[in-house]
């Protein structure tokens, strides 16, 4: 197993496995162990079936339902999948792109952790690129223990310690909230990692609304910059793997009406814990 860094902060490409064959688990080990140092991977040109994408899941940990409020496209429960496409005539989906602040009107999906609206949102997700585009659609990863870090020492002091609510779109009628903590301690390394998304964060708790919007909006700028992300260019039949405490992620909206369907699996995680708290 090789590997290729794709960024100076996250992101790297693993040369040499097949997951067409027999993977065993020593191998996800081993993947497990790049996670830990690259955030996220990628494995080109795989071209996995359904099966074989639950297959490899199902040895990164429990794998959870599809969605929580969106109904599924795929054959199997667990997968879920997005045709790009047909997701414009969806209206929670309208509702959602059709925001400047969370993207704006293109195809392309904001800037977002996947369901941290949930009480235990996911541990990892591991997608696999069914359709994609001729050009454009490529999706940004964002580093968000190094985002942590640039910040000044104040800064930090000020937000450890919060907490922030996040909230799913309304889908026929339902809500789905929890709160979580504003820098958590990540599982593996119990490094801090910034942890609100533009998507799904709607407020601090025990700020006003003044004050809570104007350290979100900040975080918002701040946490996505430049200098913290990696950028990947899809090829047909590619899987990505990442970990959900320490990155956020969006696509981008630049492929027009070229097709791009992806499907994605994700693991059951812990409920995140405040920076400073090790998991037992």
């Amino acid at each position: 197993m090789d590997i290729l860094r794709l960024s100076g902060t996250l992101g790297a490409e693993i040369l040499n496995v097949n997951l067409n064959k027999v993977i065993t688990t020593e191998i996800v080990d081993e993947i497990k162990q790049h996670l830990c140092t690259h955030k996220v991977v990628f494995l080109r040109r795989q071209f996995l079936s359904q099966e074989q994408h639950l297959s490899l899941a199902k040895l990164f940990g429990e794998v959870e339902p599809a969605h929580p409020l969106i109904k599924n496209g795929a054959s199997e429960n667990n997968i879920f999948e997005i045709d790009y496409n047909a997701a414009k005539s969806f209206d929670p989906y309208k509702q959602y792109n059709a925001r400047q602040e969370k993207g704006g009107r293109g195809l392309g999906v904001a800037w977002h952790t996947d369901v941290t609206f949930s009480e235990c949102p996911p541990r990892f997700s591991i997608l696999n690129a069914v359709t994609m585009p001729k050009y454009g659609g490529d999706t940004v990863w964002a580093d968000q223990t190094e985002a942590f870090y640039s910040l000044s020492k104040t800064y930090q002091n000020m937000l450890i310690g919060l907490t922030a609510t996040h909230a799913s779109m309304q889908i026929n009628g339902e809500i789905i909230s929890s709160d979580h903590p504003v820098v958590i301690s990540h599982p593996n390394t119990q490094e801090p990692c910034l942890y609100v998304n533009q998507s799904f964060t709607t407020k601090i708790r025990k700020l006003t609304r003044d004050e809570s919007q104007n350290i979100l909006d900040y975080l918002y700028r701040h946490c996505c910059q430049q200098q913290f992300t990696v950028r990947y260019h899809w090829t047909q039949g590619d899987i990505a793997i990442w970990d959900n405490r320490n990155t956020q992620h969006a696509v981008i909206g630049d492929f027009g009406s070229s097709p791009r369907k992806i499907q994605r699996v994700t693991i059951k995680g812990d409920e995140p814990r405040p920076y400073g708290i090790i998991n037992k």
